[in-house]
């Protein structure tokens, strides 16, 4: 194995593991990253360079030790639970085999076996890193695994591991047993059988991961459109119940004319100011323009009075007269029901309000819905970590949100400051 110097393992071993954990963090870097990216590099480089010399018996918990370490830095860089570091770190693995074998074969045939100066080396390295990681990360997108959004269980991750120790072993079988019919003791035939058997286990590896990102797809699509379903089916029974409230609102109008006939003053005063005070509970507190939307907030002021929200609206309801009935029920369904989740976790009810806007900015409709929120909010995958009882609900409304408003090439976008969560929804206004 010294025929590939250790140093160009370590590297193939560190690139894999950064570009992923790029990947991993939004292509958000900072200071933190970079002094704990320097650091995994300089240790990765010096423990493959000291341990080049170990007896055979040693070599496999140096590898082990190694895969380690690219799994402490990822932990350390990224965030994600220890399953996700552990997933990703194989895929890194497996490619860092890839690109030390395949270099190993590229060098030797352009520069022969005594090799070039090591300018030339090094640039044909991380010529042939680059390449080969730019090309996997184009494939991957393109067949859209490794979703943020995809939630790795333990059986997926011993498939994985399966995968990746099967190509490991098979690759390096040679150094072991180089007598069989399927292995060989001459050095460039070791790394040919090496790097295409790294090639057929990242292609398994792939198509596995495509197959499983398909299937977690199609659940997606099911649940989104099962809540977007529950959102009207909500909106219904609130158009119900708002039908009835109506009927008795009127109802105990004529009810009180009649009850001022009373003989007796003050049982009369009583009833009539109890039943004003019940009236005034259920009046139509909004009056947006928009009859979908007025039946909404109709619905959600009950639980603005339980939970003790100050609730206030700024809203131009014909504005919204452009989207269907099913994408208002998403959008300011899913966004009342987030904003209410989290005043309500607020202990001081003088602190819970929601505020929300629907105005015309700049030729867009541009939806806010603005709330207090706790101080230290958790962000997970890219949105605020949910506090239902089961985590596997969250995101689903603001991506049922982000789907209705790109049905009409809007975007969504939302920002934490000073304890004010801001949705913000632009939608580009149609021309009548």
């Amino acid at each position: 194995m010294q025929d590939i110097p250790r140093l160009y393992t370590a590297l193939a071993e560190c690139m894999a593991a950064i570009v992923s954990t790029i990947a991993l963090r939004d292509r958000r870097i900072n200071k933190d990253m970079l002094w704990k990216t320097g650091l995994f590099v300089v240790i990765q480089c010096v423990f493959l360079v000291g341990t080049d010399n170990v007896p055979l018996a040693l070599w496999l918990p140096c590898m082990i030790a190694a895969f380690f370490n690219m799994a402490v830095y990822k932990k350390c860089t990224s965030g994600q639970s220890w399953i996700v570091v552990f997933y990703y770190t194989l895929h890194d693995f497996l490619i860092a085999e890839l690109l030390a074998s395949l270099e190993w074969q590229l060098e030797f045939f352009f520069l022969g076996a005594r090799g070039a100066h090591i300018a030339v080396r090094g640039a044909l390295v991380l010529l042939i890193y680059s390449a080969v990681l730019g090309a996997l990360v184009w494939i991957t997108q393109k067949v859209t695994f490794f979703q943020r959004t995809w939630e790795i269980t333990a059986q997926e991750l011993a498939t994985v591991c399966g995968i990746v120790l099967f190509a490991f072993g098979m690759g390096n079988l040679s150094f072991l047993f180089p007598w069989t019919p399927f292995t060989s003791s001459n050095p460039r035939d070791i790394f040919i059988i090496r790097t295409l058997v790294d090639v057929g286990g990242i292609a398994v590896l792939y198509a596995y991961q495509s197959r499983i990102s398909s299937l977690y797809a199609q659940q997606e699509l099911i649940k989104m459109n099962a809540l977007v379903a529950s959102r009207y089916e909500q909106y219904r029974n609130y158009q119900k119940g708002i039908e009835l409230v109506n009927i008795k609102y009127h109802d105990l109008k004529h009810q009180i004319i009649g009850l001022r006939g009373e003989t007796d003053s003050v049982r009369r005063e009583e009833w009539i100011n109890r039943m004003e005070e019940e009236l005034q509970e259920f009046r139509p507190e909004q009056q947006t323009g928009n009859p979908v939307l007025d039946t909404l907030l109709m619905g959600k002021s009950l639980d603005f009075r339980k939970n003790k929200i100050q609730f206030t609206c700024v809203v131009d309801g014909s504005l919204l007269s452009q989207l269907f009935v099913t994408d208002i029920c998403s959008i300011f369904g899913n966004g009342l029901d987030n904003a209410i989740e989290a005043v309500s976790l607020i202990e001081d009810p003088s602190r819970r309000m929601i505020h929300m806007t629907v105005t015309e900015k700049n030729g867009f409709l541009l939806i806010m819905i603005v709330n207090t929120c706790q101080a230290e909010l958790q962000v997970e995958r890219g949105m605020p970590v949910t506090t239902k009882k089961n985590p596997s609900e969250h995101g689903y409304g603001m991506r049922s949100i982000q789907l209705a408003a790109e049905k009409y090439g809007g975007t969504v976008t939302w920002t934490v400051k000073n304890e004010m969560f801001e949705l913000k929804v632009l939608i580009p206004r149609q021309q009548s």
